[in-house]
């Protein structure tokens, strides 16, 4: 006999605003930590090699490291009703296999 599957238990909007609020914090934080990483990498190591190219490289990844950031925000902008409850709190960006994978 096969067990049936369990439904997983749904997540109030107030959870899934402060999980979004969280998952935006960590994707900036590893961003930053990514190209500072980079930048002190090259500008200390590699100063000659860093070229007019690659420091349009690196500007072209920050714009895309940028766009993604603003695009999870702006799919995670929640919505409040007049006495400060949360009406929507966006698309959940921790579900499995969401946006945020």
């Amino acid at each position: 006999m096969v067990p049936e599957p369990r439904k997983q238990a749904a997540k109030g909007q107030k959870q899934i605003l402060k999980e979004n609020q969280e998952t935006v914090v960590f994707y900036t934080c590893v961003a930053a930590v990514a190209s500072g990483i980079y930048l002190a990498t090259t500008w200390l190591m590699f100063w000659k090699e860093f070229s007019f190219k690659y420091q349009m490289l690196f500007g072209l990844t920050s714009v895309i490291y940028l766009s993604a950031l603003a695009l999870m925000k702006r799919f995670s902008r929640a919505r409040f009703a007049s006495d400060g409850g949360v009406v929507d709190a966006g698309v959940d960006l921790n579900m499995p296999n969401g946006m945020a994978e």
